[in-house]
């Protein structure tokens, strides 16, 4: 579960981050706001990555306005509060809500691996969803923010609510043509008017 949502927040954020510039999110205050807790989420999750004693997958930021909270499993006290001054130290986040729990060595590689799926996989999985992610949101007939996109063995799920069954075919098409793609699954939802 957790990296399963470490793999959305930071496909959103990557895409989302790209994206700021974009004039389709101009003048939105719902969308500045969800872009800008996506793009502090998907920067904390790039921060744990390349930190070399946290284990990213394992650590899930759930970002509010100026409010983080940390959920997830890690393997000492170090790491637990390692977690959190990096979290305190980024710009944006004033207040930190650290739940990580501390738990065995292997319990929190699990927590982080919980399918077994080899590291290099999980790496071309969040990949493909931020690439997906970005397409959409990039594309002025997908609603981008509205769909969530989840990637395992290269079979990209979407989820999420849109306008109308052209919107909902455009964004399983769209999916359908990033390189790398094997399937999608087009869960989306018709939004009830």
């Amino acid at each position: 579960m957790y990296k399963r949502k470490s793999f959305r927040h930071a496909a959103s954020a990557i895409a989302l981050g790209l994206a700021l510039a974009s004039p389709v999110m101009a003048g939105d205050r719902d969308y500045e706001g969800a872009a800008s807790d996506a793009w502090k989420e998907g920067k904390l999750d790039t921060m744990y990555l390349v930190n070399r004693h946290l284990n990213n997958f394992s650590i899930d930021p759930e970002v509010s306005g100026d409010r983080v909270i940390l959920i997830g499993k890690v393997e000492s006290e170090i790491d637990r509060d390692l977690a959190q001054e990096i979290a305190q130290g980024m710009s944006g986040i004033d207040e930190v809500d650290n739940r990580l729990q501390i738990v065995p060595a292997a319990e929190a590689r699990s927590a982080a691996n919980k399918d077994g799926r080899e590291y290099s996989t999980l790496v071309e999985d969040a990949t493909l969803a931020a690439e997906v992610k970005l397409k959409l949101l990039a594309n002025g007939n997908t609603d981008g923010l509205s769909i969530d996109v989840d990637a395992e063995d290269a079979q990209i799920t979407l989820t999420g609510t849109v306008q109308s069954a052209e919107e909902k075919s455009l964004a399983g098409k769209i999916a359908g043509n990033v390189e790398g793609v094997r399937d999608v699954d087009n869960r989306l939802q018709l939004e009830k008017a």
